[in-house]
């Protein structure tokens, strides 16, 4: 490649992407901070870590590429601070050397950077800064100030430690140690959470996947494929409100949620914290959800479309209930088209079903069908099953059943759901139900994506 020119930003862009030897994460990393999007070309220098670099006349080097001579296992320190680099954001090494890199001179002095080692056993110092770090393939030792860093540890043994700031690690294939220092860090981790064995060790979690392993102190959230996860609690008050996410909403924590309820959780009760849960959008649009279904396969004989679902949770989830959902599909002109091929006995069969949960008995089957023959609409015969104590009773029998299915990960036994339900008709509210079955010993038992770390920060 020629140096002393400027090169296309859309050919370095293109250069990256088709690099097998950097991660897309750190070719993204790259483009953005050369701004590659925007711009129509860029300066890149070479550099053999010695000599003057190459780069184009009159201006300033944004990218290096630096070939470092040296065999596997040999040392070489890499002097950054005469090459004239201050202002350069992007660095590539290539060696199979040892390379020590010292990115805290005051001459390499930009906030900004994104740095890319070699093959060999790397230690990379750099100060305060938002950094990115891709360690290559050797035992590398990546030590960061302050800032908001990005590392990717590949398939070496590697010892990681950031600053103060929001660090986000990625895990590699071999053993890292990971120091993820103050404020809220994410390390990513390569496959399923079952795929490792999580204990705890003074101030820090340790992962053990067989073959390699992970250990992270001042790591507060720990994310897996297919949207698992750990999150580290450092309270046993923290852990509890964090425990709400599966038992309430049947999923494992989103980092931002997390962050969020983690910090509530140091000033709020337990019990508005359960309550924020229940009231969210996601769990009323979850138990809401199969009931607009049910009600769609009744009424309309089909299942609900997106369009026509997502309209009816948002007016559920804005104060009309579900007797007014019920009432406004029995009078759509589809209901009425759907239900005038089926006999009143039949319909009202259908009703007990979907809104019940059960088989329509003798008396009340007689009473409603002998309702409709007076002359009531079947709208309104519907409004009232489902406006009726059985239905919101059942309303009760399915949260129970779902805390029960979510955080304890099976059915509820009669014993269990008969005091919960008896709670629930005496006073108690659903937060509180929720905070009890959640929190109880089967509960944390069965939760394995909240892990309490005491002194984690």
């Amino acid at each position: 490649m020629q140096y002393d020119n400027p090169f296309l930003a859309s050919d370095v862009k293109d250069a990256l992407t088709q690099n097998a030897s950097i991660s897309s994460t750190t070719a993204n990393a790259i483009s953005q901070i050369l701004n590659l999007d925007n711009a129509e070309t860029v300066a890149i220098g070479s550099w053999d870590g010695k000599g003057s670099v190459v780069a184009p006349t009159g201006s300033t080097t944004q990218a290096i590429f630096a070939g470092i001579a040296g065999a596997a296992g040999t040392d070489v320190t890499v002097d950054l601070t005469t090459a004239g680099l201050s202002d350069t954001k992007a660095f590539v090494f290539a060696s199979d050397a040892n390379l020590a890199l010292d990115f805290t001179a005051a001459s390499v002095d930009t906030t900004d950077r994104v740095i890319v080692s070699g093959n060999g056993n790397d230690h990379i110092t750099v100060g305060n800064g938002n950094t990115t770090v891709d360690t290559g393939t050797g035992n590398d030792t990546v030590i960061l100030g302050n800032g908001n860093n990005v590392v990717i540890a590949n398939s070496g043994d590697n010892q990681i430690s950031t600053g103060t700031g929001r660090d986000t690690i990625y895990t590699g294939t071999g053993n890292d140690t990971v120091d993820a220092g103050a404020g809220y860090d994410v390390a990513h981790v390569a496959g399923s959470r079952a795929d490792f064995i999580a204990s705890v060790s003074g101030g820090s979690l340790n992962l053990n996947g067989g073959d390699h392993a992970i250990n992270t102190s001042s790591v507060e959230f720990i994310s897996f494929d297919n949207n698992e996860s750990i999150v580290v609690a450092s309270t046993d008050e923290e852990a509890a409100a964090l425990r709400l996410y599966n038992g309430l909403l049947g999923r494992d924590a989103d980092a931002n949620g997390a962050e969020a309820w983690s910090n509530a959780a140091s000033g709020t009760a337990l019990t508005d914290i359960a309550q924020g849960f229940l009231n969210s959008s996601e769990f009323q649009n979850n138990m809401n959800s199969e009931f607009i279904q049910s009600v769609y396969s009744t009424l309309l004989g089909r299942d609900a479309d997106a369009g026509g679902e997502a309209a009816w949770l948002n007016l559920l989830a804005n104060g009309t209930s579900r007797a007014d959902v019920i009432a406004g599909l029995s009078n759509s002109d589809e209901g009425k088209a759907a239900s005038a091929s089926a006999s009143d006995t039949d319909y009202v069969k259908a009703l007990y079903t979907s809104v019940l949960g059960r088989e329509a008995d003798d008396a009340g089957l007689e009473n409603w069908v002998a309702a409709l023959s007076a002359g009531a609409d079947r709208a309104s015969v519907a409004q009232s099953i489902s406006s009726s104590n059985e239905s919101n009773a059942k309303s009760t029998s399915d949260f129970i059943d779902q805390l029960y299915s979510n955080a304890l990960g099976r059915d509820a036994d009669a014993e269990g759901k008969a005091a919960w339900t008896n709670a629930l008709e005496h006073g108690a509210t659903q937060a509180e139900v929720a905070i009890g079955i959640v929190g109880s010993d089967e509960g944390i038992d069965s939760n394995g994506n909240v892990v309490v770390v005491h002194g984690v920060a």
